[in-house]
């Protein structure tokens, strides 16, 4: 029979030591699953956050792309009917007009010189805000791609690489303990625990994989139309809009800071704390500060990246000498019981958010909202109550912006029906028909009063003087075109033109009849009940219940009430739901006109028609160019191809 040996109480102490060994790893192994998970869930909220960021940031660049296309376009159009006026011959008809009307061809052509030049410096500042959001969205992405994506990274890899190696390296001793025989073994898993490396792993990693993870490109501004300007323009007129909106720039940003100052403390208080417990850990758990010193860093890292969005525009802006214009801050007012308050912020909502979680808070574009709290403990994130519904909660920090103060109940608004504005900077007019002002001189508002529009047609009161001006040297104007726009329209038509009513009346005018035909005699539009609008830029629906544009295409206008007035409800080639507001113009009530000649267009925007096609009739402000539109299609047309179908 054979004899059993029995363990030797070495063996047994090893075997021992091995499974106590093998409990510990497993133990360490799990321990770390859990806070890496723990760590893991943290970084990836924060990366979702960093991506919204980004988002928002390109959303708001092509906001501002899309105004600068639309002012482009516009001012290739003003510049082009200038240019046509002066070549347009005169005629024995137009000089018949200008006895009837008081309007000569020299006007006609001044008033044409003057609106090319009011686009041509609407499009600089359109183009100036558009560079501006450019650099900041590029900077954005820079930071994002070289900083922030490689930390968030290594974050994200947690202690990975370190745990490995104490692995490897304690399954390599054990080795060396269990048997002589593994000595060569073990040098060779040390030998190998020594070239983990992660900076290497990453290398090789993104060379192997180069093509997809090759660094993004900044985005180039590239210019629309005629437009041939690449750089920012500064000079009379355009440093009041950009000291504005370096004034709204440097007001974010100090919010942010704020916030930033405020985590900082935080963030010096947690890893005070840290040490307290590290060196008694009977009074708390280090690990807890820990988890909350990285949510703190990352609240820290969201703003920075959306103060650098801001910091590199106003940093550009203060190169080029622009005066920061601030909006007003906040001042100390009194109560009814004698303490002093502080006047209530107030912000514009930039962007619609629809609230998520406990806590958060519906709003809508353009919301007025009064921000309550500064220092919420939520990074990136500011309680405001809304002034509508006093209804209060958390939104986005970077979704408003500071606009002015809650006015005192001292301050008198003005009167309904007032159309005085006041000037808040000098003004020298460049060109004919211009207004020329000084600080404080008062403006009546005559004509163009539109909030869309930044050149009205005013009077001058101390002297009498009529003419354009910007509205962005003045004050006041906000008020009266919200009052203007409150007026109920006019329920008569326009009356007919004093050369039409000489025509109707049998009067006998001598004039050769080619001269007839090339400016023909027509009633003054009538108003219908169906709203149409022009698209001015193409949209691809990306949802059921949307309507897709062409440019060019007349859509009929069927609702404005969606809820939010970036939308509306249209009917097209494509069928009917909801559209962008601000792709389209909306058309004045057509009248019909039929072709008396061929007419092909020459440059983009024109309209081309064969003689005897029937037009619509969209716009016809302008003498010598109207606005139609025929088949879907539409553009401008010379006035006096066409003429009135009875």
């Amino acid at each position: 029979m054979a004899t059993i040996e029995k363990p030797s109480i070495k063996s047994i102490k090893l075997q021992q030591q091995a499974q106590l060994t093998k409990l510990q790893l497993k133990a360490e192994a799990e321990m770390e699953m859990l806070d890496t998970m723990r760590e893991y869930m943290k970084h990836i909220e924060f990366a979702v956050k960093y991506q919204t960021e980004i988002t928002t940031a390109f959303e708001e660049l092509e906001k501002h792309k899309m105004l600068y296309d639309k002012a482009s376009k516009e001012s290739d159009l003003a510049q082009k009917k200038y240019e046509d006026a002066l070549k347009k011959p005169k005629s024995g008809l137009q000089s018949l007009k200008t006895m009837v009307t008081g309007k000569d061809a020299a006007s006609v052509v001044q008033k044409l010189k003057t609106k090319a030049k009011q686009k041509s410096k609407t499009l600089d500042e359109a183009r100036n805000i558009y560079l501006l959001s450019l650099q900041g969205y590029n900077r954005l992405v820079q930071l994002y791609e070289k900083e922030d994506l490689p930390n968030l990274m290594q974050k994200l890899d947690g202690k990975y690489y370190e745990t490995v190696q104490t692995l490897v390296n304690s399954f390599s001793k054990f080795q060396e303990e269990v048997s002589t025989s593994g000595l060569t073994t073990s040098e060779t898993i040390k030998q190998k625990a020594s070239l983990i490396n992660r900076e290497k792993d990453l290398s090789q990693f993104l060379a192997d994989n180069n093509t997809i993870f090759k660094e993004t490109s900044d985005i180039q501004f590239e210019p629309v139309g005629l437009d041939q300007t690449k750089e920012l323009v500064v000079d009379e007129f355009s440093k009041i809009s950009l000291g504005k909106h370096l004034g709204e720039l440097i007001a974010h940003d100090d919010l942010i800071a704020s916030l930033q100052a405020i985590k900082e403390a935080e963030l010096s208080g947690a890893k005070h704390l840290v040490d307290v417990y590290t060196n008694a850990p009977q009074t708390g758990n280090p690990n807890a500060s820990m988890e909350l010193i990285q949510d703190i860093q990352n609240s820290l890292d969201l703003f920075k990246c959306q103060r650098a969005k801001f910091g590199i525009q106003i940093e550009t802006l203060k190169k080029l000498n622009v005066a920061p214009i601030m909006p007003p801050k906040p001042e100390a007012v009194t109560s009814s019981n004698g303490a002093a308050t502080s006047m209530k912020q107030i912000a514009s909502v930039l962007y619609p958010y629809t609230a998520e979680n406990e806590g958060d808070l519906t709003v809508l574009e353009g919301d007025e909202v009064e921000i309550v709290e500064t220092n919420s403990e939520n990074p990136g994130w500011i309680k405001v109550k809304v002034i509508k519904t006093s209804e209060v909660g958390l939104i986005p920090a970077n979704y408003i912006q500071v606009k002015v103060q809650q006015p005192l109940p001292s301050i008198n608004l003005p009167l309904s029906g007032s159309k005085m504005v006041e000037a808040v900077y000098d003004y020298s007019g460049t060109e004919e028909g211009e207004l020329s002002f000084k600080v404080g001189d008062q403006i009546e508002c005559i004509d163009g009063i539109n909030a869309e529009e930044e050149w009205w047609e005013g009077k001058l009161v101390r002297t009498g003087e009529i003419g354009v001006f910007p509205i962005l040297f003045t004050k006041g104007w906000e008020a009266v075109a919200a009052s203007v726009q409150a007026e109920p329209a006019p329920a008569q038509k326009r009356p007919v033109s004093m050369l039409l009513s000489k025509r109707q009346s049998g009067m006998n005018f001598k004039t050769d009849q080619s001269s007839v035909k090339s400016l023909p005699l027509r009633n003054e539009p009538t108003l219908f009940e169906v709203q149409t609008a022009t698209v001015l830029y193409q949209y691809d629906a990306t949802c059921d219940g949307e309507l897709s544009l062409q440019v060019g295409e007349v859509i009929k206008v069927l609702s404005k009430d969606t809820g939010n007035e970036m939308w509306w409800v249209g009917q097209g080639k494509h069928g009917k739901g909801e559209f962008p507001s601000n792709y389209v113009r909306i058309n004045e009530n057509p009248i019909k006109v039929k072709a008396l000649y061929d007419f092909t267009s020459s440059t983009p925007g024109e309209l081309s028609f064969k003689a005897g096609d029937v037009l619509n009739v969209v716009q016809s402000n302008d003498v010598d160019w109207w606005d139609g539109e025929i088949n879907g299609m539409s553009g401008a047309f010379p006035a006096n191809y066409v003429e009135k179908i009875q």
